[in-house]
């Protein structure tokens, strides 16, 4: 049907604008395609940095640059997934005991950075007994019933420096002096490292370990004291009233550690050291579910119970709530030793004993030392000094242990100490 001129000029437009519509919302649409694609390009990008830091800067984490902690841990814990293990653990019992004690979650990582010309011992040896340190390239170490010993790595020479018949522990090296605790008085001495000018710093001392010009004590009464190593003045900073204390470590201003009471339920503490109120810092655990806690430059490393009883090796940065599982399945639970990107441990292999070195960037692992015809049940530990590891210890049978090893050869190349003498 023929349309007039009317009808035709009427549609006409109408048609004309709904063809415009419909291009203008087509280049709408195609803008708004693009804007999502260059989106899409810069989250990929972001990603793929974010990746490179993961795998190339193993030990980089964005808390160390970023000011505030809440971006900075989701950085580091959601996006790069840097402490993303996941472990199986026991459920967690708490104590029924409520407390008004405040939490300390969160302290600057400026409050662990510690002065090397400063620090004493690394306090996993403290832990494990206190019979090793170095200074200067150079290993010392204690031998019960003989004394205090200098080994230089060099030519693997040896001298008594320091004589002593009694048992000696938590041996600190702090500038021209050695720190130890006799276990015959339970007393902190200071002595030249010539073996002269003995001096009594503190009584009642089970474990010591120094900063600067404080030693952190573990009293026989369960107190936990700081003692100026200058003037010899004590500051109980802690009494435990018949619970157990045992150190963990220090920052910069306060003291770490753990009450434990008769039922098993382990308190974790920490005091200012210039003294006041004590604080919890992590929730209260109990039937050995955690043990062995021990802090070094921030992070905490502790051994976490599984359901096979066994337990797992835990590193946990202090302030966050993310954990890293380093090794999995130990049957023995001595405090472990870090030095730098490297922790030492201990474990049963049968009835052997080896001391394990894992470098925490890299996952690598590696034996450093054994010793056989070992129990569970026996006294004996680890201690590490710089290129050389030791085991030293007491079998139930009263047999003495005594080895070392350097970590530049292997571990079946090993040096045992008897009547006076190192020998291989």
């Amino acid at each position: 049907m023929k349309r007039n001129n009317n009808e035709y000029s009427y549609i006409q437009p109408q048609v004309d604008n709904k063809r415009k519509k419909k291009k203008r919302k087509k280049k709408k649409g195609g803008f708004g395609k693009a804007f999502l694609v260059i989106i899409a390009v810069l989250v990929v990008l972001i990603a793929a940095g974010l990746l490179s830091v993961k795998y190339v800067f193993t030990d980089f984490y964005f808390s160390s640059v970023l000011q505030n902690k809440e971006v900075a841990d989701f950085v580091d814990e959601n996006i790069i997934g840097r402490t993303t293990t996941t472990t199986t653990t026991v459920p967690r019992e708490t104590t029924t005991e409520t407390t008004t004690l405040p939490q300390v979650s969160y302290l600057e990582h400026s409050d662990f950075e510690f002065e090397a010309a400063k620090r004493g011992a690394m306090i996993g040896n403290i832990l494990n007994g206190g019979k090793v340190d170095k200074d200067n390239g150079i290993v010392y170490h204690i031998v019960d019933g003989r004394g205090i010993y200098k080994f230089l790595p060099e030519s693997e020479s040896y001298a008594c420096v320091y004589k002593s018949s009694d048992t000696l522990s938590s041996f600190n090296i702090r500038g021209d002096y050695f720190y130890f605790v006799n276990e015959s008085d339970h007393a902190l001495y200071k002595v030249t490292k010539t073996g002269k000018n003995l001096a009594k710093v503190a009584d009642n001392v089970m474990l010591a370990y120094i900063y600067d010009t404080t030693a952190y004590c573990i009293s026989t009464n369960n107190e936990v004291v700081a003692v100026n190593t200058q003037n010899f003045t004590p500051t109980v900073l802690y009494s435990g009233y018949g619970d157990k204390v045992n150190l963990i470590g220090v920052s910069l201003d306060r003291v770490f550690f753990t009450s434990e009471d008769m039922s098993g339920n382990v308190a974790y503490l920490c005091v200012l050291s210039a003294g006041g109120e004590e604080e919890r810092f992590r929730p209260d655990s109990k039937n050995d579910e955690i043990t062995s806690l021990s802090m070094e430059n921030g992070f905490m490393y502790y051994y976490e119970k599984q359901v096979d009883g066994k337990y797992n090796i835990i590193r946990q940065k202090y302030g966050s709530q993310r954990t890293v599982t380093l090794v999995e399945g130990v049957s023995l639970c001595k405090p472990v030793i870090v030095d730098q990107n490297r922790m030492f441990y201990a474990d049963l292999d049968g009835d052997k004993l080896k001391m394990f070195e894992l470098n925490m960037n890299s996952d690598a692992t590696k034996t450093m030392l054994s010793s056989g015809n070992v129990t569970a049940n026996d006294n004996v530990f680890i201690q590490h000094g710089g290129e050389y590891d030791f085991i030293i210890g007491e079998r139930s049978n009263g047999d003495k242990i005594y080895r070392a090893s350097s970590n530049l050869t292997g571990s079946s190349n090993v040096m045992t100490f008897g009547d006076g003498k190192w020998s291989y």
